[in-house]
């Protein structure tokens, strides 16, 4: 009986809390009830009510940080700064190990071959002397032979004694004229005005002088030829003003290109002319009125040595005897290249250059080469018997040095 008054009277408390709830409740009514509702709320609509909530939360923050944060993290660039230092030193490890293998071998080989460069360098100008024989050079002031391969002199009679070299002189200007159409040798073609002063030059007959027309202009291959076959005066002086600009700058690069090579030289003119020879035409710019350019026999060589090595080309040139160019036969002044008077044929000459005037006296670069053996290369200086005793100092180092009888 007990048991079914508890009942009756729980479920009456129950029907009564839910009529109850329309009239206006007591505090203690709305703290049982609030109690009691939250108890009866059922678990699996807490956790979905929890999980709403828990999503509500998650989500709000996500949509402001992208729509806040993000911006100023573009404003203040300080990501981008950072990105790119650490892109440059990633991709500069990357690049640095992926060609570490590479740059060792391109390394290794680019020694090798600077160091046989280097080795051949070193050698040009030393001296490599044949022992226990002797040429005294009779009627030579000065003079040396070189080894073309390797740049070493093997006979010398006073090498470092600058002396007047005339025309020879002109294989500077040759070298940097070569220097020049390498870097554009579409220039051989290129025409060129020719002035008042070089054109007056032509006309007197104390001057080995291209005779230029008025009016007309020629081509650097014109002016080349006339310099390296007949020693022309005035052409070799357009080629200068044509690779410095100026004549001025020209001598200027003529002995910048001296000191480069460590020469013992003073160049004053582009075509070995004394200044007293040039001041009537306006072309002195150096030195005193009778100065002239000053070589050594050894510079002489080093300058023959590298326009060999460096343009061999040249040499198809110098062995010409004869060439007709505008009505106008230029005539190599080499005695002894073949065909002339004082060729050896056993000797092989074919270059490379002569000069003269009346203080330098009779001056002679040569060089030949017999198969087999390197080229010679050959310098006398003021030398009345230059081409007999070319010969003779040929012959002499093909005897007797041991770099041509090995």
């Amino acid at each position: 009986m007990k048991k079914v008054t508890k009942l009756a009277l729980t479920l009456m408390a129950s029907l009564g809390m839910v009529a109850v709830t329309s009239q206006k409740p007591t505090h203690a009514s709305r703290v049982y009830r609030t109690q009691t509702t939250r108890q009866a709320r059922p678990m699996r609509q807490q956790q979905v009510h929890q999980t709403r909530v828990t999503q509500q939360r998650q989500v709000k923050p996500v949509k402001v940080q992208n729509n806040r944060k993000q911006p100023r993290i573009i404003k203040n660039r300080r990501l981008p700064r950072v990105s790119r230092h650490n892109t440059k030193s990633v991709n500069t490890q990357n690049n640095q190990q992926n060609n570490t293998q590479d740059n060792s071998t391109n390394q290794n080989n680019n020694d090798q071959n600077q160091g046989q460069q280097n080795q051949s360098n070193s050698l040009v100008g030393t001296y490599h002397l044949i022992h226990g024989h002797h040429y005294s050079l009779p009627k030579g002031k000065a003079g040396v032979a070189m080894d073309a391969r390797t740049g070493q002199i093997v006979w010398a009679k006073h090498p470092n004694q600058k002396r007047l070299v005339a025309s020879t002189a002109k294989l500077m200007t040759l070298y940097l004229a070569e220097q020049k159409l390498a870097k554009h040798p579409h220039a051989w073609y290129h025409k060129l005005h020719i002035s008042r002063p070089l054109i007056a030059m032509g006309r007197n007959p104390a001057f080995d002088a291209f005779r230029f027309k008025a009016h007309k202009r020629y081509s650097v291959g014109d002016l080349f030829k006339a310099t390296i076959i007949a020693s022309d005066d005035n052409a070799a002086i357009r080629l200068g003003e044509l690779v410095g600009g100026t004549n001025r700058n020209f001598i200027k690069m003529m002995n910048r290109q001296a000191r480069k090579w460590h020469l013992r030289a003073t160049f004053t003119s582009a075509s070995g002319l004394e200044n007293d020879d040039l001041a009537p035409y306006g072309y002195w710019v150096k030195g005193g009125y009778y100065s002239g350019n000053m070589v050594s026999a050894k510079s002489l060589a080093i300058i023959a040595y590298y326009l060999l090595k460096d343009y061999p080309s040249i040499l198809k040139y110098t062995k010409i005897n004869n060439y007709t160019e505008d009505g106008q036969n230029l005539h190599n002044a080499n005695r002894n290249l073949p065909g002339q008077y004082w060729n050896r044929p056993n000797l092989y000459v074919d270059g490379l250059k002569t000069g003269y005037t009346p203080r330098a006296g009779l001056c002679l670069v040569g060089t030949g080469q017999k198969p087999g053996k390197d080229r010679l290369i050959t310098v006398l200086l003021d030398d009345s018997g230059e081409f007999g005793e070319d010969n003779d100092l040929m012959n002499f180092v093909y005897k007797y040095s041991d770099l041509y009888n090995n």
